[in-house]
């Protein structure tokens, strides 16, 4: 997920530097292995952008955490007072999934079935703990059957959005302004990954379905070539990257501390922020083409009807 900063944010120091996304990430992982040890856990993993390490500034922290049934209240309670502030005093957000093991076996939790195929293909061995979550974790059947309307539901949800984004306060100093454009960029990449995964246009690596930004990004490019949609997706990706080249700038400067390098690059920084503010109509007509797209692609056929012949008299 792409965090967007105001500038006085970056000045405060209130982001989450790829330093501190690494020092969290060895954090997390040593405060599951206390669980484990504890006997309170049978399964922990990191999954998401820095297990597959594609994580940049501002990226936020995934985490599955599988606790023994009778420890659950115990588990949670440490999550929220021990793991949070631990991770969250780096200024990483940390996004925890928790769940007891008899509800991963039974398969009522609530880890959507797009969410379990990123959780197979992101686990690695460095950054789980206890028994594997692939082993543990059930996807019900229905669920299963279910897959395609959970995807539909995420775009047409994602279309509704971005309706609303058409006339989105635009006041900089108000905390919506920022979440309006980490939305315009986030959910476009999960709206086409959605797109990809109901298609089964995803290429594999080792087995695994690749889920990166990167490949999304030119799958759907070449499956839908030369279309609006296509071409909003290639801005958006363009405007996103634009962004994180400036945080890196805007960053380091403010690290220097030179007072001629900071003032270029808060003036960078300010126009990448413009720049996505420009795409947002490109989000928005993205999140509406898919939306058609499925509507089409789901639209019941019609029924023929049998013409019978007339009787003569």
């Amino acid at each position: 997920m792409v965090q967007i900063y105001s500038w006085q944010d970056l000045e405060k120091g209130n982001y989450s530097s790829r330093e501190n996304l690494e020092t969290a990430r060895k954090i997390a992982i040593s405060l599951m292995q206390k669980l484990h040890e504890r006997g309170w856990i049978e399964s922990a993993t990191i999954f998401g952008s820095i297990a597959r390490k594609e994580f940049s500034l501002g990226s936020d922290l995934d985490v599955l955490i599988i606790s023994k049934p009778e420890k659950q209240a115990l588990v949670e309670k440490y999550l929220t007072r021990v793991f949070k502030n631990s991770v969250e005093n780096l200024k990483v957000k940390p996004e925890i999934t928790h769940m007891n093991s008899k509800e991963a076996r039974s398969g009522y939790h609530s880890l959507s079935p797009l969410m379990f195929k990123l959780l197979k293909s992101d686990v690695g061995k460095k950054t789980t703990v206890g028994t594997d979550p692939r082993k543990l974790v059930r996807i019900r059947k229905l669920d299963l059957a279910r897959d395609k309307e959970s995807h539909l539901a995420a775009v047409i949800n994602a279309a509704r959005k971005g309706n609303i984004m058409r006339s989105f306060d635009k006041a900089h100093d108000r905390p919506e302004y920022y979440q309006n454009l980490q939305f315009a960029i986030d959910r476009v990449i999960n709206n086409a990954r959605h797109i990809l995964d109901m298609r089964k246009a995803l290429p594999k690596i080792d087995g695994k379905t690749d889920y990166r930004k990167s490949t999304v990004v030119r799958v759907y490019a070449e499956l839908f070539k030369g279309s609006p949609a296509a071409k909003s997706l290639q801005r958006i990706a363009e405007a996103s990257a634009n962004y994180q080249n400036a945080l890196r700038g805007a960053t380091e400067s403010l690290k220097n501390g030179n007072a001629a390098n900071i003032a270029q690059a808060r003036q960078e920084y300010e126009k990448a922020l413009s720049g996505i503010e420009r795409i947002v109509p490109d989000s928005t007509k993205f999140f509406e083409a898919n939306a058609r797209l499925v509507g089409k692609a789901n639209r019941p056929k019609p029924i023929k009807r049998r013409i019978l012949p007339r009787l003569r008299k």
